[in-house]
């Protein structure tokens, strides 16, 4: 069977001459999420806005992206978790 995706190209140098990422840790973007959803529903509560919701809801859609991610690859206490 033949590969029809074709060659891959190199990647790019890391980090980027000059550029320092923004998040050292997959924990770093969670954290920075769940403040941020903290805050829209802060100012939900203020204003009643649906825009805010709307705001709110596709955030914690991002956190369960990156927390998917986090236990996929063995995160630190990933098996340590109980619900």
């Amino acid at each position: 069977m033949k590969n029809s995706s074709g060659p891959t190209t190199p990647l790019p140098p890391y980090p980027p001459t000059g550029e320092v990422p923004a998040y050292e840790s997959l924990e770093e973007i969670i954290l920075d999420l769940w403040e941020y959803c903290l805050y829209l529903e802060y100012e939900y509560y203020k204003t009643n806005n649906k825009e805010i919701l709307f705001q709110f809801t596709f955030c914690i859609g991002l956190i369960q992206y990156w927390e998917d991610i986090y236990f996929s690859i063995g995160g630190r206490n990933a098996f340590g978790v109980h619900f």
